[in-house]
């Protein structure tokens, strides 16, 4: 009834339609992708499991971006996973080439999903321990220090 509304009365022409639906797949896509992510990062919580996660790349997707993503590496049960995270800055400078300098080969602290052993975080920043209630480790202090500065963070 409403789409034969709107056809017979012109305001919805054929290809309004078209850009309608192709819009409405577009957003169903976009919130059916932001809803796994929260639904991740909930299991992640509610089931998590500390274990050492290597860093072995940082990348960004094109030049002087303000997110760097960081690739690492975690062994569980013998069987190797790998996980990826970034680190958003408020400033444009090249913090991919620092932070692989900084990062790159050293072993950090990651949370894992004890039911899905590939949903994992590398813990990093300061946010990051306060959101999942872990305790920094003293040792690696001069690393975080590095990537709090980067995130403008305290």
């Amino acid at each position: 009834f409403f789409w034969d509304t709107l056809l017979n009365q012109k305001i919805l022409t054929p290809n309004r339609k078209k850009n309608l639906i192709g819009f409405s797949v577009l957003f169903s896509f976009v919130a059916f992708g932001i809803y796994m992510a929260f639904r991740e990062d909930k299991n992640l919580v509610s089931n998590k499991k500390e274990a050492v996660g290597t860093v072995y790349e940082t990348a960004t997707y094109y030049q002087n971006a303000n997110s760097v993503f960081i690739k690492f590496v975690y062994v569980l049960d013998n069987k190797q996973y790998q996980g990826q995270t970034s680190i958003i800055s408020n400033h444009k400078y090249d913090h991919c080439s620092f932070l692989r300098k900084v990062l790159v080969g050293h072993n950090f602290p990651i949370i894992y999903d004890s039911l899905d052993f590939e949903n994992s975080k590398i813990l990093l920043s300061k946010k990051d321990y306060e959101r999942y209630k872990i305790t920094r480790p003293d040792s690696l202090n001069s690393y975080y220090h590095s990537v709090d500065s980067i995130q403008n963070q305290d």
